[in-house]
């Protein structure tokens, strides 16, 4: 009886240990050397250079010889073969032929001796000549927007790796608005997204067939503006001076103030000249026929989009001063008539028209009269 009494004494004793035992190894493994290569991910389209961060836990980086345990360095292959030895959390690796190349990093003590457990990762990257280039090129940087769902163009240059198809993803304000896959213009794209009144952001970012980011990253990211009344530059009056080789001019604009929104930006041959009022004069004006551009553009000297412009052509310096001033005056050009025809100009239209039937009415007339005699 007593011996079967410590019998079970023992198997309870030796239960209690087990515990211990797991928790112990527990602690071992959860403080075992680890690391993985962070950016960029696996399968990702790359060009030329590019930038390795890594993720390291338990293990401390330094370049300096060492006894002590878990303290070394990274070592880094490309295609199985040895690069470098790097004892910081970031590298770069400069791959000379285009396809498909191997990437390893492994932790290793200051003595060259392995982690154990064996501490590695892996990733692989496709290498392209040319680092693509991705831009929006109707928007810039602190531009300001009346339309809510804009139209943006895109310029780019994509050296495609192989045979992957790359495409663009948009984002409105951090969000994922869509991609180009979706539209057939790669050059276009319209926001499905409704801007907010206020600041924006809208981002661009180029992506390889496998749906993974480039690496480096290739995007364009601008902030924007939006509001919701939109301006309107609704007639312009011109006032040639021939005898001074001037021009004086006067907007009239709607829901636009000068300066507080924006500028006047005019254009006339190769010049263009910033105003901050919506009237001024045009100095060293080329005698002749000239034409002359009203833009209107935001407080960061950006055109707005939509475009708001006027064009109107003015002859300086063939008629006397008072009568162009007259006939100019009565001619109010309105932005956004087909063919930007003045007032002056339907006018005279409308009195030719009437000369020419009041002359082939008289004609047939007397046409008539004398064959009846």
């Amino acid at each position: 009886m007593k011996s079967l009494f410590m019998f079970v004494f023992s198997i309870l004793l030796l239960l209690s240990f087990v515990p211990r035992v797991f928790a112990q190894e527990s602690i071992l493994n959860s403080s075992n050397p680890s690391i993985s290569i962070a950016t960029p991910l696996d399968e990702t389209v790359v060009a030329g250079r590019t930038l390795l961060q890594f993720s390291v836990e338990n293990f401390e980086l330094t370049p300096r010889p060492s006894n002590v345990r878990n303290q070394g360095v990274i070592a880094i292959y490309v295609d199985g073969k040895f690069y470098t030895n790097i004892a910081s959390s970031s590298a770069s690796v400069q791959f000379n032929k285009v396809g498909t190349h191997r990437v390893d990093a492994e932790l290793v003590h200051t003595n060259r001796q392995l982690v154990l457990p064996r501490a590695s990762d892996t990733i692989y990257l496709h290498n392209q000549k040319k680092l693509p280039f991705l831009s929006i090129s109707n928007v810039r940087n602190g531009n300001t927007v009346y339309i809510p769902q804009p139209v943006l163009q895109i310029t780019s240059r994509i050296e495609q790796y192989e045979d992957q198809n790359t495409y663009y993803q948009v984002f409105v304000n951090g969000v994922l608005d869509g991609d180009s896959t979706q539209s057939d213009n790669k050059e276009s794209y319209l926001l499905k997204s409704f801007l907010r009144e206020g600041r924006n952001s809208v981002r661009i970012a180029l992506y390889g067939e496998n749906g993974k980011p480039y690496s480096p990253v290739i995007d364009h990211l601008v902030e924007l503006f939006y509001q919701t009344e939109m301006p309107a530059l609704k007639s312009v009056e011109i006032e040639p001076r021939p005898s001074e080789n001037s021009v004086n001019f006067e907007l009239e604009l709607i829901d636009f103030k000068v300066p507080e929104n924006g500028f006047v930006l005019v254009k006339t041959g190769d010049r263009e000249i910033s105003y901050a009022t919506a009237s001024g004069t045009i100095n060293d004006f080329g005698r002749g026929s000239n034409e002359i551009t009203f833009t209107l553009v935001d407080i960061n000297g950006f055109k707005l989009l939509p475009n708001i412009s006027a064009k109107q052509s003015v002859s300086v310096g063939l008629q006397s001063e008072e009568l162009t001033k007259t006939v100019i005056e009565q001619s109010v050009f309105t932005v956004g008539e087909a063919g930007s025809t003045t007032r002056n100009g339907l006018v005279g239209l409308a009195l030719i028209q009437a000369i020419v039937i009041l002359v082939f009415g008289s004609v047939l007339a007397l046409r008539h009269s004398y064959h009846y005699r």
